[in-house]
């Protein structure tokens, strides 16, 4: 897409050239006839022709093809070079062309009948149309097919018309190639990813993994499915996870990391890996890390044993009571003290260096050259034998000598073994102890130690030789065939053939196979041993295992690779540039953050003047790359391409040779104009912070890690009546006691606690000492301030003056004290008469305890005789402010009646506003008669069927009423302890609980109000148009939402048909709606609740509600509208209700004349569908 933007500019720019050089044209024709102007004529014509000059350059080096057609003549009157490559024509063949002859039969009449309607609508004043890009099918000399995109630019003479378009056509084939290389590319990458041998994990910046390869999953003991989403932090033992945040936040800065680590596997045993990670971009441009592990717990394994080996040897060689020297090309190299000691020197620096024949009998000395040239030519000499030493004292003595020739890194060495055998007997046991000390050399030797014969059979062998082919034993490696290390037999006879040909080989390459069937990389130094006749019977040589050599040329490989992609893909941008000031090479990163288009753009421009405002910033960084000090982080103020200021944290240095000489320069930059914003931002906010601190009407204090006070704000200095910034040895001048009057200790302080223990210290209430001796009691908080580091780094001290608030507990606490011994009943309720307080006379007298009055409504006293009238009249007395008197009969806990006289008034708060209401009560029973009222009573329990519906509705009201009321006070209670937070969750538990049971109350009182109208033929049916979607639903809707959000349930409404209208009674359908909802979030506790409104063929409105919940069984659906019928019966039932709900719904139905229809399933939910007429 980029491409063909920069290709539209490319054509804009050329079209704006061309018609420049028509004006100019012009121009030049009006001028002709004007010599006055010949000067200003003649450097226009200049102008002309350097902008001719550019033109011809963009056009003949340009690789697409730019052509000029001329649409009268329908031929083309230019035609750049690049054509020739495009369809092997040459500029001078294509002018004589038509459009036929370019493109093919398909393409043709297609192009020509858009191509016309364009010119006719950009003549039109359609501007749009002026450039179209097109892909187009075109034909090659060679008769091939090309696919091209084209460019084009309609161009307008001064009448309007279009006489020419202007073109530039590319080449797609190189385009789809690129897209076919791109994606071959990634299905390479995919396979080396997922069966490289070399463990592979990709990870997010929080250590999520994913993606893994197999290599990865057999390290570590898991499945692929196990890993993918897991935090890396499964696979490392939990001491190491520290580790882990260190190593992300490094790599995220921009490090490589490169280590020995250890992980867990899934079996819980540890291994140990070489780990390599480094920052890569992930396909969403967001930012991963590349793990690369490799299992080396073997090889650790092994390279300890090696250095024990080593060790062993080594104490072998030095306590050795053999002379053992080590030589090449007959030069003493080292050699053991023994050897020292045989020819009679005490140091090694008397021998390094000279020929061993200085310590051979002159007599002798023949006989070692010629045995040495002969061994040299490759003559089999044995390689004991007896001769003459010479000691450094002169003296003779017979010495036997063991040598062996052996390769060492591409060297021959000799290794020669001397016994003095002067003695024939200390010789001969010198001997014996001579071979085992070499049997002991040859089996804990480095390298891997063999003899065998040409058939294969192993004759000897040494323990490196065990462990590298993985055998348990010797003889297990002694009873298998040579042949079986080899991957084919034709390798080995290979092998032995080479030996009889050179009768040695040495730094032998080859790939070997263990007993457990891996291959392994060994180079491999071997000895031909033939007989008299030449015959070779028997090879003996040793091995090195070079696999991992061989991995880590690989590694080194793939460092590269990681370097390549650091470069290119790094967060941060790149670059070297040379002492001139031109860069060398910059990344895409650098581009981007300087605003350019291209490396090869950025690359061109001058250091000094395109990138820094200032040339001399750049010789002081330079001068700062020089120095002898490491180089600092520098910000600098650069400029991007479009001259817009640039602020860059820049990180170089210069790279010298040899001689000192500065080579180039070469580092990184960030940009942080951003930061630096945010850095203001900071100080702003800061000094916002600072005012506000200083202005909170609390006091605040401000500790430093050395514990000393720092700051006080202007609310801490009046409550303690002043400041001192003081240490922690003098907090004593800072006097509290708790309320047990203990004097509060500098060891036992909340800001000691805060301090040394990070403990956090929260309202702990405190008797303070003023510093002018007064004293307050306050609310003290300290809390310890962490830095990233989670160390404590000072401490947040808070104190609130609660003086006076303690003073009005106590104020109160005598007036209660008061009124609990009155003589009289004394209570009072909140605004919507919810018993707040009773005292003591009032338990007396009505039976009831502290725990069941108190958040109830005084109805619960009533008797159901007074008239509504007088509660009426009480509350409209006490709601305007004034005072109450009278009398009323009550009912205890236990159902007696007694009478009392009231005096009930409003209570206000300081603002005069009425917040509670206070009664005092005086049980006048005995002067009050109650036969008329028994005798009332005793009426109406004799009562006909329908006067007890009516009295069951009137009762039910007046329960109602009252019941609101309590709702109403329990609100104002809850919403009184909230706002003087002493609303605990327990209390505000128990008033959802009490509202919640005064909700069901009145629900219940409202289905029996409802159904005795019903039954007794009173309700008044009034039908109307209504909106049952506006004026139903979405008040149902917002009734239930609350309710649906607290048991998180989904509820919606989804309306599938507009307008919903139908002639119904509204209240009745209200009441159909509100009780389906009602029941579907009784019944339902996962899943949604649908209001679903649409039109059946018929075009009747339907009005679902539709739940998830515990649904209905099939024998009770036959009875669903029976009244006070449930599913679940009993005490035990888990569901509240009655029974009513559904036979009203039905009753309600019937009224309006709309069907009701209910589907459904148990456990899987209802659907109640209502047909409307």
């Amino acid at each position: 897409m980029m491409k063909r933007t920069h290709m539209r500019d490319d054509i804009k720019k050329k079209s704006e050239l061309i018609k420049e050089l028509q004006t100019l044209r012009k121009k030049i024709v009006s001028q002709e006839s004007s010599l006055k102007k010949f000067k200003s004529i003649d450097k226009k014509i200049k102008s002309l022709r350097d902008i001719q000059k550019r033109y011809k350059l963009i056009s003949e080096n340009s690789d697409d093809v730019i052509w000029l057609f001329d649409v009268k003549k329908e031929k083309f009157i230019y035609v750049s070079p690049s054509i020739v490559k495009l369809r092997g024509y040459t500029p001078e063949e294509v002018l004589k062309q038509t459009v036929k002859d370019v493109l093919t039969e398909e393409f043709y009449n297609s192009v020509q009948n858009r191509l016309s309607a364009r010119i006719a609508a950009f003549e039109n004043g359609d501007d749009s149309v002026r450039v179209a890009l097109d892909e187009i099918e075109q034909l090659h000399k060679d008769g091939s097919v090309v696919n091209t995109e084209i460019v084009t630019t309609l161009l307008k003479n001064n009448k309007g018309r279009v006489y020419q378009i202007l073109g530039v056509t590319r080449n797609l084939a190189e385009r789809k190639r690129a897209k076919l290389a791109i994606a071959e590319n990634e299905k390479r990458y995919k396979t080396l990813f997922n069966i490289s041998a070399t463990g592979i994990t990709i990870m997010n910046t929080k250590g999520i993994m994913l993606d893994i390869n197999e290599a990865a999953c057999r390290i570590n003991g898991y499945t692929r499915e196990e890993l993918i989403g897991k935090n890396i932090r499964l696979l490392v033992p939990p001491v190491h996870h520290s580790e882990i945040d260190k190593n992300i936040e490094r790599i995220i800065n921009g490090e490589y990391i490169e280590q020995e680590t250890i992980n867990i596997r899934k079996d819980g045993t540890l291994c140990i890996l070489d780990l390599r990670e480094s920052l890569i971009q992930l396909p969403d441009g967001s930012r991963g890390i590349l793990s690369i592990t490799n299992d080396i717990t073997d090889r650790i394994k092994a390279e300890e044993k090696i250095a024990e080996n080593e060790n062993k040897f080594r104490a072998i060689f030095e306590n050795s009571f053999d002379a053992i020297g080590v030589s090449r090309a007959g030069m003493h190299l080292f050699m053991n003290p023994a050897y020292l000691k045989l020819f009679g020197y005490s140091d090694n620096e008397e021998l390094i260096g000279k020929s061993i024949l200085e310590l051979i009998a002159p007599s002798h000395r023949a006989d070692i050259l010629d045995r040495t040239k002969r061994r040299d030519k490759g003559e089999n000499l044995p390689n004991a034998y007896v001769t003459r030493g010479l000691r450094k004292d002169g003296t003779e003595f017979d010495m036997d000598v063991h040598a062996s020739s052996h390769q060492l890194e591409g060297a021959p060495y000799t290794i020669v073994v001397l016994r003095d055998i002067t003695e024939r007997k200390r010789a001969e046991e010198a001997l014996k102890k001579s071979e085992d000390r070499f049997r002991r050399l040859f089996e804990e030797d480095l390298a891997a130690n063999f003899v065998s014969t040409t058939e294969g059979k192993l004759l000897m062998c040494n323990s490196a030789y065990i462990n590298m082919f993985g055998f348990t034993s010797v003889d297990e490696a002694l009873s298998t065939s040579g042949f079986s290390n080899y991957r084919k037999p034709s390798d080995r006879n290979e092998f032995i053939e080479l030996i009889k040909s050179k009768g040695r080989v040495v730094n032998y390459e080859e790939t070997l196979r263990r007993r457990d069937g891996k291959l392994i990389d060994i180079i491999e130094n071997v000895t031909g041993h033939f007989d008299e006749n030449g015959e070779l019977y028997e090879i003996s040589g040793y091995m090195y295992d070079q696999t991992e050599r061989k991995r880590a040329v690989e590694q080194i490989k793939l460092s590269e690779e990681k370097y390549r992609k650091i470069f290119n893909f790094a967060p941060v941008g790149i670059f070297q540039s040379n002492i001139e000031g031109r860069f060398l090479s910059v990344n895409e990163r650098m581009v981007q953050i300087l605003g350019y288009d291209s490396k090869e753009e950025l690359m061109q421009c001058d250091i000094a003047t395109d990138i820094y405002f200032n040339k001399d910033d750049r010789k002081k960084v330079i001068e700062n790359y020089d120095s002898p000090e490491p180089a600092e982080e520098q910000e600098l103020l650069w400029k991007k391409k479009n001259g817009e200021p640039l602020w860059i944290q820049l990180t170089a240095k210069t790279i010298k040779d040899n001689s000192g000489k500065t080579l180039y320069y070469e580092g990184f930059i960030r940009d942080v104009s951003k930061q630096r914003v945010a850095e203001t931002q900071l100080r702003e906010n800061q000094k916002l912070l600072s005012l506000v601190v200083e202005t909170m009407p609390i006091g605040i204090w401000l500790i430093d890690k050395e514990g000393k006070v720092i700051h006080g704000n202007s609310a801490a200095q009046n409550i303690w009546g002043g400041a001192k910034f003081i240490g922690i040895e003098k907090y004593s001048e800072y006097k509290t006691w708790d309320l047990s009057n203990n004097p509060i200790t500098l060891e036992n302080s909340s800001i000691i606690r805060a301090l040394q223990k990070g403990e956090p210290t929260i309202n702990e209430e405190l008797r303070i000492e003023r510093f002018d001796k007064g004293e307050r009691f306050i609310l003290n908080s300290a809390v310890p301030i962490h830095n990233s580091n989670k160390d404590v780094v000072g401490v947040v001290v808070i104190n609130q003056d609660v003086t006076d608030q303690r003073s009005k507990e106590t104020q109160i606490r005598k007036l209660s004290s008061a009124v609990e011994q009155s003589t009289v009943s004394v209570f009072i309720t909140d605004l919507q008469g919810r018993i707040e307080y009773v005292n003591k006379k009032f338990i007396e007298s009505t039976g009831y305890s502290h725990e069941e009055i108190i958040g109830k409504n005084p109805s619960i006293l009533k008797a159901g005789i007074t008239p509504a009238e007088v509660y009426k009249n009480l509350w409209e007395t006490i709601s305007a402010g004034n005072e109450w008197r009278g009398e009323l009969l009550n009912k205890t806990k236990d159902g007696s009646l007694f009478w009392e006289f009231e005096i009930i008034s409003p209570i206000r708060n300081s603002s005069g506003v009425i917040t509670n209401y206070l009664a005092v009560k005086e049980d006048i029973t005995n002067q009050k008669k109650m036969t008329e009222e028994l005798i009332a009573a005793k009426e109406h329990a004799e009562r006909s069927d329908n006067i007890k519906t009516e009295f069951l509705a009137q009762m039910s009201h007046e329960v109602r009423t009252p019941l609101n009321v309590l709702l109403s006070y329990s609100t104002y209670i809850k919403e009184e302890l909230e706002e003087r937070k002493h609303l605990t969750q327990d209390l505000e538990q128990y008033f959802e609980t009490a509202a919640d049971a005064g909700k069901r109350i009145i629900r219940t009182i409202e289905l029996i109000l409802n159904m005795a109208e019903i039954k007794s033929g009173s309700y008044l049916y009034t039908p109307a148009i209504t909106d049952i979607y506006n004026d139903i639903i979405t008040q149902v809707y917002h009734q239930f939402s609350r309710g649906m959000q607290k048991k998180k349930l989904n509820f919606e409404i989804i309306q599938k048909c507009e307008p919903a209208i139908a002639t119904v009674d509204q209240f009745s359908v209200e009441q159909i709606i509100t009780q389906l909802v009602n029941n579907a979030m009784i019944f339902t506790n996962d899943g949604h609740v649908k209001i679903i409104t649409e039109k059946n063929s018929e075009n009747n409105l339907i009005v679902k509600v539709e739940d998830t919940g515990i649904g209905i069984g099939p024998e009770y659906l036959k009875i669903l509208y029976t009244p006070f019928t449930q599913e679940d019966q009993g005490y035990s039932r888990s569901y509240e209700g009655n029974g009513l709900g559904l036979a009203l719904t039905k009753k309600y139905c019937e009224l309006n004349n709309i069907q009701i229809d209910v589907q459904s399933e148990k456990e899987k939910g209802t659907v109640f569908t209502l047909t409307f007429p």
